[in-house]
């Protein structure tokens, strides 16, 4: 199990996530993601934004650097919509 903290130890994200990606924390576009697996769902957060949840899916969602996400065979923006 696995939870956030912040640079002081204050827990910002429970301890329930069960995995982590290769590259977790990453930048795009100047602004700072993490992203985190739970039970088979991906979510990304906005660790700029006080944490505000950007997507939430299931499978293991992976960073593609051209800035698009896939999870499985499907693909998906930063907003969660699915590219055809």
């Amino acid at each position: 199990m696995y939870a956030l903290l912040d640079n002081k130890g204050k827990e910002v994200l429970p301890m329930s996530y069960t995995s982590l990606p290769d590259n977790p924390i990453f930048y795009y576009d100047g602004i700072l993601y993490v992203l985190l697996n739970k039970n088979g769902r991906s979510y990304l957060y906005d660790v700029e934004n006080n944490m505000k949840e950007i997507l939430s899916i299931e499978g293991n969602l992976e960073i593609n650097e051209v800035g698009y996400f896939k999870a499985d065979y499907n693909y998906y923006t930063f907003e969660g919509e699915k590219i055809k």
